[in-house]
């Protein structure tokens, strides 16, 4: 009977180290595939970290050429800043001329009125009447060319203006970015 015994709880014995040793396996085979999804995570984490500082460089590289650009539209603009102011105040003086001209004209005419024998004033006249149809086209295209820098400049600042825009959300990106490294 003791043998009996013996057999029984060996047996009882038996089961409960296989109980624990089917355990232990399970966990270890658990264990092991925490570790494989844990590197395949890993390798993609790596994988869109490559990724992301490649599109990095390229938002660089994009951002230094329109920086470049900007720098050149800021020269552009200056440039027809002062353009602008040129030919306002070419068209400023050109309608004071202008002015003067037909003044003068109208003086001629109340002469003529006055006294028909005016045959002097006549030829002064007719050159200052001239001279009112060449200035009045040369305002005339002054400020036409008022019209096409002004144009231009409004381009320029909405050019500007989306520069300014795309580097706001570059930087946005770049913050973003930053901050996922330091995770």
């Amino acid at each position: 009977m003791r043998c009996f015994e013996n057999i029984l709880l060996f047996q009882d014995e038996n089961k409960i180290l296989k109980q624990a040793n089917d355990s232990l396996v399970s966990k270890a085979l658990e264990s092991t595939e925490r570790v494989k999804r844990a590197e395949n995570q890993d390798d993609s984490l790596k994988n869109q970290i490559s990724h992301l500082e490649n599109t990095i460089r390229v938002e660089l590289q994009a951002k230094s050429e329109l920086i470049s650009a900007l720098s050149q539209e800021k020269a552009k603009c200056l440039s027809v800043e002062q353009n602008i102011q040129g030919l306002k105040q070419r068209s400023e003086s050109l309608t004071e001329q202008l002015e003067a001209a037909k003044r003068k004209l109208q003086e001629y005419e109340v002469q003529r009125q006055e006294d028909p024998k005016v045959t002097e004033m006549s030829v002064l006249a007719a050159g200052s009447c001239d001279k009112c149809i060449t200035l009045e086209a040369e305002k005339n295209q002054t400020q036409w060319q008022l019209i096409q820098v002004q144009d231009e400049l409004v381009k320029t600042k909405n050019l500007l203006k989306t520069q300014i825009s795309i580097n706001k959300e570059y930087h946005k990106e770049v913050t973003l970015y930053k901050a996922m490294q330091m995770r």
